[in-house]
């Protein structure tokens, strides 16, 4: 499929771009790097929604797909205004990444919605392989701090300021992109999550407080924090780490001065992250004024010095903020030392192309710690696509039932692979239903939706409510009428059984009295 891997898009997409290269993902968006043929550059983001996951969750939570148009459009439409939004705001100021164009396009009941944007190099990718000055990131404390304003004057909050939104242009800029997540301060839709899920909790939103623009000044703060502490979070060192330094910035604990940074530049960020919000900056302007004074209490040497980028331990080296946040925030892929030293032959399966292959592993190595021949993807980098280990290597065929396209098929599978894991040979839909190996059954089944009654033949032991009603399609709408059938009928020979057993009797009573 190459590099686009979205079958329902075409390059030039939108007419204009063609892709050079896969840039990141999120939940439901992947970003592309793209160019035209007059040679300009540009970032592509192409939300796709919804997916089939999210289909048949809906289809779960609601007894059927009733309704599922208007929630798709609805997403859709919130979407569309975010992105309407974020092109007003970039209006308003040269610091946010401009949008070149968009577009949703619908495919029956997908849409995808492509966002054209200035390309940039995130700030996260940026300083793993590029040094910063002190200059620099002052520029960048500006540029952001101007952004907030305008977010200000709209009563906006953008509450997604983080290294992945920051970018650095071809003109050496910073700027900051627009969030789809901004809204209303009125709205307060910003809600906690488990420590260590997420590293930039604010203290009032993880009290369940009000909260106003001064949120978008702590993540200011604590971005440029990072950046003038070897790219560490508050409190975190060799003793405190991860979910136990974010408890103690969340409840109030007062933060050290980050260990980089010169005293005036260090004054502004602990102001930026006081626990009260009453004790920051009371708005973006004064921030930008106390900015725009650094210059005067910086030499030109300290503000010409590289930050470092370094931990303070006996080794240091380079570190990328990749690898920095899997050492704060990840366990340690530690090396599993084998039981005994005679190798053993394996089968696993790959969760990324479906693939099974056998290898000969030392002991009881992790099935995690195994390198898929094919696409090549291991557990240690990508944790989502951790290969399986099965129990034994001879073939076992299963039957399969599809939830997407409601197909049975039956398939070889090594061991007690996941039924998640097989892929429908009709749909290429994933996530289906493993069912016994059994012969054919008919069953007669009553439709809830049109009331029709029908007969069906299926295998093994799936639900009614997995049934495609043949007349009206309805889902999840079937139910076993047989079963009522066959007790009223046990019942009526169970009754003639008792009065034929009760007319026997009698006749007896009368014979011994005769």
């Amino acid at each position: 499929m190459g590099i686009l891997d979205n079958p329902r898009l075409k390059e030039p997409l939108l007419g204009r771009w063609t892709v050079d290269r896969f840039v990141g993902s999120s939940l439901y968006s992947k970003v592309y790097k793209v160019h035209d043929n007059n040679g300009n550059n540009a970032a592509i983001k192409i939300i796709s929604f919804p997916d089939d996951a999210a289909i048949v969750e809906y289809e779960i939570d609601h007894g059927s797909d009733d309704g599922l148009e208007d929630f798709i459009l609805s997403k859709v439409q919130n979407i569309i205004s975010s992105v309407k939004l974020m092109i007003e705001l970039t209006d308003q100021s040269d610091n946010i990444i401009p949008i070149i164009d968009y577009r949703a396009i619908q495919r029956g009941r997908y849409w995808d919605i492509l966002i054209v944007m200035e390309y940039g190099v995130d700030l996260k990718n940026y300083l793993a392989s590029n040094g910063i000055t002190t200059g620099q990131a002052i520029q960048l404390m500006r540029s952001i701090a101007s952004v907030i304003d305008v977010y200000e004057k709209n009563g906006l909050v953008h509450s997604r300021i983080n290294c992945e939104n920051v970018f650095m242009l071809k003109d050496s800029l910073f700027k900051l992109s627009g969030s789809l997540s901004t809204h209303t301060v009125e709205s307060q839709k910003l809600y906690t999550h488990t420590f260590g899920h997420c590293s930039l909790f604010h203290p009032e939103v993880y009290k369940g407080l009000e909260y106003d623009t001064r949120l978008d000044i702590y993540s200011l703060g604590i971005l440029l924090y990072r950046l003038f502490n070897s790219l560490r979070m508050p409190f975190v060192n060799e003793k405190t780490r991860g979910s136990e330094a974010n408890k103690k910035r969340v409840t109030g604990e007062k933060l050290p001065p980050p260990e980089n940074a010169p005293q005036p530049i260090a004054d502004i960020i602990l102001k930026c992250c006081e626990y009260r919000p009453e004790d920051r900056y009371r708005s973006a302007k004064e921030l930008i004024r106390d900015i725009d004074a650094l210059s005067g209490k910086l030499q030109p040497f300290e503000l010409a010095a590289e930050i470092p980028m370094r931990r303070k331990t006996k080794n240091a080296v380079p570190v990328s903020w990749d690898l920095l946040i899997q050492r704060e925030y990840k366990p340690k892929y530690d090396n599993i030392q084998a039981v005994y030293a005679s190798p053993v032959t394996r089968v696993f399966r790959c969760k990324k192309c479906r693939k099974e292959f056998t290898t000969s592993v030392m002991g009881y190595a992790d099935p995690n710690d195994q390198l898929c021949p094919d696409c090549e993807l291991n557990g240690k980098f990508d944790p989502r696509y951790n290969n399986v280990q099965t129990v034994y290597a001879s073939p076992v065929t299963r039957v399969f039932r599809c939830k997407k396209c409601r197909k049975e098929f039956t398939t070889s599978v090594m061991g007690y692979a996941d039924p998640n894991d097989q892929l429908c040979p009709d749909c290429d839909a994933d996530r289906t239903i493993e069912v016994a190996v059994e012969p054919p059954a008919n069953k007669k089944m009553k439709c809830r939706k049109c009331k029709k009654e029908f007969v069906v033949a299926w295998k093994g032991t799936i639900t009614p409510q997995d049934q495609l009603c043949p007349a009206c399609k309805g889902v999840s709408s079937m139910k076993n009428i047989e079963n009522k059938e066959n007790l009223i009928s046990h019942i009526s020979l169970l009754a003639v059984g008792i009065l034929l057993g009760a007319l026997i009797s009698f006749a007896v009573f009368l014979i011994k009295r005769g």
